[in-house]
């Protein structure tokens, strides 16, 4: 059985890079919030280059309904999620007094609760089968803190604990 893997913030960036790695040995399932196009576009490179299956899923991490939903599609297409990339990220680079409540809740809850509610819907299915993968990428900024961003700090360093 070929094995799968769900990369959050799949469509650029790291998650990409966590795709394009993953490919040769996992079929790749890729969580985008609002880039379809580059989501699509890397779906499509991976099942061109490599011998798997690749889908683009559109969803927001900081529901719950929405993060159960796209589980749901993950095994519907797949069977079964081996591998969870926590990668979805914000990053906005404002000091604190500078951002609003809006986007201190929308760091945190995209950057660690969405990493709670994708961990939390695949890992009965891994506990069950006695095998998978969370893997959560995180910052330096989670341990070291940072002036320019404090609210993305807190939330890598958040997730720092919560994936220990």
């Amino acid at each position: 059985m070929t094995q799968t893997a769900l990369i959050t913030g799949g469509s650029g960036g790291i998650g990409r890079a966590c795709a394009l790695a993953l490919a040769p040995t996992h079929d790749i399932a890729v969580q985008y919030y609002q880039n379809e196009t580059a989501a699509t576009e890397i779906t499509s490179q991976i099942t061109t280059e490599y011998e798997c299956d690749a889908a683009a899923f559109q969803c927001d991490v900081a529901d719950p309904d929405s993060v159960r939903g796209l589980v749901e599609k993950t095994e519907q297409k797949f069977e079964s999620v081996n591998v969870l990339v926590n990668n979805a990220g914000v990053f906005l680079q404002r000091c604190l007094e500078q951002m609003s409540r809006k986007e201190i809740d929308h760091t945190l809850e995209t950057n660690l609760r969405g990493a709670i509610y994708c961990s939390r819907e695949v890992l009965s299915a891994m506990c069950r089968r006695q095998r998978g993968h969370i893997i959560s990428v995180a910052s330096t900024a989670g341990t070291r803190g940072s002036g320019t961003d404090p609210v993305y700090s807190a939330s890598k360093g958040g997730l720092i604990a919560f994936t220990k």
